[in-house]
């Protein structure tokens, strides 16, 4: 506060942000009372009448009845998420770093606050619409696995990784996940056939010399689960001459 003589200078301004419309605010913080030392502290401020004389009032009596005064933007910390939110604009697969930022936005703040936020179905129709993109995406490298073969393993790589890097939201949309897993274990199958039948291959023409080689691809051939040798058979022994070692 100021002197007497100059009661615009004793005046309190408080500026709101221009786009806060629709938002309420709560005054608090201390006023402080100018006087002398000893002396009487001649005028009072209240919101109700304003400033008036107060003759014989002694300082700590005036200070007793003052007000305090802050601004509290209680919806301020709103707004900012609400920009946030419509900054996400059209979601693409581009558009997750933008939705996190606003998530985690939303998620700090107190409940009174996100009950203020005039637009989270917004953010909650964008997370619904990149899980959806995402498991599209994934779905799509899953389906371009097509036919098993030795030469599908990066496809495959490509596709789970992808589909590891989703949320837990977002892999439960993938309808075809079992098709990656089929994937999987075929070529599991083929690499582990394939192993075997490079080293019954290296076998060559037995001599006596041969018992190492041999009993290196016995050892491999009995390591294949059933179902595998079940399929390795299937595909080479029917067609090529069974070695008489393997029966």
């Amino acid at each position: 506060m100021t002197s007497a003589a100059t009661p615009a200078r004793q005046r309190i301004s408080v500026t709101v942000p221009a786009d806060q419309e629709g938002l309420t605010y709560e005054l608090t913080g201390a006023i402080k009372v100018g006087g002398f030392g000893g002396k009487p502290t001649h005028r009072i401020v209240t919101y109700a009448q304003g400033m008036g004389m107060q003759y014989g009032t002694t300082t700590a009596n005036v200070l007793a009845q003052l007000p305090q005064v802050t601004l509290k933007l209680s919806g301020y910390a709103a707004n900012g998420v609400e920009k946030l939110i419509d900054a996400i604009g059209t979601v693409t697969l581009d558009s997750e770093e933008a939705i996190q930022a606003a998530r985690g936005a939303y998620d700090a703040l107190t409940e009174e606050q996100k009950a203020q936020v005039g637009n989270y179905q917004t953010l909650l129709d964008a997370e619904a619409k990149l899980a959806e993109q995402a498991a599209d995406a994934v779905e799509k490298l899953i389906d371009a696995i097509g036919t098993v073969t030795l030469d599908s393993e990066e496809t495959i790589k490509a596709a789970r990784d992808a589909y590891d890097a989703l949320t837990e939201e977002q892999k439960a949309q993938v309808g075809n996940y079992q098709t990656l897993l089929d994937a999987e274990a075929k070529l599991a199958d083929l690499k582990a056939a394939d192993a075997v039948e490079k080293l019954i291959d290296a076998i060559g023409t037995v001599t006596l010399d041969s018992e190492e080689t041999i009993k290196a691809a016995r050892d491999a051939y009995d390591a294949l689960t059933e179902g595998r040798r079940l399929r390795w058979a299937t595909t080479r022994l029917c067609w090529t001459p069974r070695p008489s070692w393997l029966i």
